[in-house]
C-alpha cells in the first residue's frame, strides 16, 4: 500500500490508534478528518506527503512526530488538533524542523511556524507564525513572540481561550484577521511596537504600550477598543524566552513582564523575567 485515499477514515469515531505501514508515501486530503477519538498516530519513514485536512479536527491527538521523509504538509493538515502536547520532527528532515526542542513544526526555508501546541516555546529565528498555527489550543496560557517574528497570520491563535498574557515585539508589523480572536477577555497584551499595527478588533482586556504611545493606540482602529491602555513599557523588546525551569525560585529576584518585582514562591502560570531573561516556571 502506497496511498491512503481522500476521506478514507473520515469521521471514524471508533478509531483510537493508527500505525501506518512502511511503503506508504501519501496520505490524501481529509483521510482522517474528524477522527475525534484518535489519540496516537505512527507515521512511517517512507511517507512523503500529508494532504490537506488529513488529520484536521483530530481533537484527541496528543503527540505528533514527523519523519525525515516528509517533504510536503498541505494546509490545515493538523488544524484544530487541540490536545497536542508534543511535536517533534526527525533531525534528518530537509524541509521541516522542530529546532531547539520547541515543540512546534517549522517550515525551514521560510522560518514559518505552521503547527504549535500548548507546550510550544516559539524559538528565535522564526519569522512567520502561520495561519491557524495554534488554533483551538486551549491549554496555551502565555504567548511570547520573539523579536525575529515580522508577521502573525490570520487566526494564528484563534479560539485559544486560556491565553492570559501576550507579548508582541516591535518587529511584528502585520497581525492578520482574527489572529487572537476568542482568547480570554481578561488577557494582558504587551505591545512593543511604536507604530500600532493594523487590526480590526481588540483582544484581551488591558493593553500595555511604550511610554508616550498611549494616544497613538487610543486613536488606532482596533486597539482603541481595549478597555484599558497603559503606557508603561520601555522602548526595548524584552529578551526571548530562554528556559523552562523546574528549579526553586526562592531568594531569586523575579519580575513580571511589566517590570514589577514579585515573590518567587508559588508563581502563577505565565512568563517572568529572571537574570535578564524570560522564563516559564514549571512546578515539579
Amino acid at each position: 500500500m502506497t496511498t491512503i485515499g481522500a476521506g478514507a477514515f473520515y469521521q471514524c469515531k471508533n478509531l483510537t490508534s493508527v500505525t501506518l505501514p512502511n511503503g506508504l508515501t501519501k496520505i490524501e486530503a481529509a483521510a482522517f478528518h474528524r477522527c475525534e477519538n484518535l489519540k496516537t498516530v505512527t507515521l512511517p519513514n517512507s511517507l512523503a506527503t500529508i494532504g490537506g485536512s488529513a488529520f484536521q479536527e483530530c481533537t484527541s491527538l496528543t503527540s505528533l512526530t514527523i519523519p525525515g521523509s516528509v517533504s510536503m504538509i498541505e494546509e490545515y493538515a493538523f488544524q484544530d488538533c487541540r490536545s497536542l502536547a508534543s511535536i517533534t520532527v526527525d533531525k534528518d528532515n530537509k524541509v521541516y524542523d522542530s529546532r531547539n526542542n520547541c515543540n512546534a513544526l517549522i517550515e525551514t526555508a521560510t522560518d514559518s511556524l505552521i503547527i504549535g501546541c500548548e507546550n510550544t516555546v516559539i524559538p528565535d529565528g522564526v519569522k512567520i507564525i502561520g495561519e491557524y498555527a495554534f488554533f483551538g489550543c486551549k491549554g496555551l496560557t502565555s504567548v511570547v513572540i520573539p523579536s525575529s517574528v515580522v508577521r502573525i497570520e490570520d487566526k494564528a491563535f484563534d479560539c485559544c481561550e486560556g491565553i492570559k498574557t501576550i507579548v508582541i515585539p516591535s518587529s511584528v508589523t502585520t497581525i492578520g484577521d482574527d489572529a487572537f480572536s476568542g482568547i480570554s477577555r481578561k488577557a494582558d497584551v504587551y505591545n512593543y511596537s511604536e507604530v500600532p499595527q493594523t487590526i480590526k478588533y481588540a483582544f484581551g482586556k488591558t493593553l500595555h504600550v511604550i511610554k508616550g504611545k498611549k494616544d497613538a493606540y487610543a486613536q488606532a482602529e482596533g486597539w482603541k477598543r481595549f478597555k484599558t491602555i497603559i503606557d508603561d513599557l520601555e522602548p526595548k523588546d524584552p529578551t526571548s524566552v530562554s528556559e523552562i525551569t523546574h528549579e526553586d525560585n526562592k531568594d531569586v529576584k523575579i519580575y513580571t513582564l511589566d517590570g514589577r518585582a514579585t515573590n518567587g514562591n508559588n508563581l502563577k502560570k505565565g512568563v517572568y523575567i529572571k537574570n535578564g531573561k524570560k522564563f516559564l516556571p514549571i512546578k515539579n
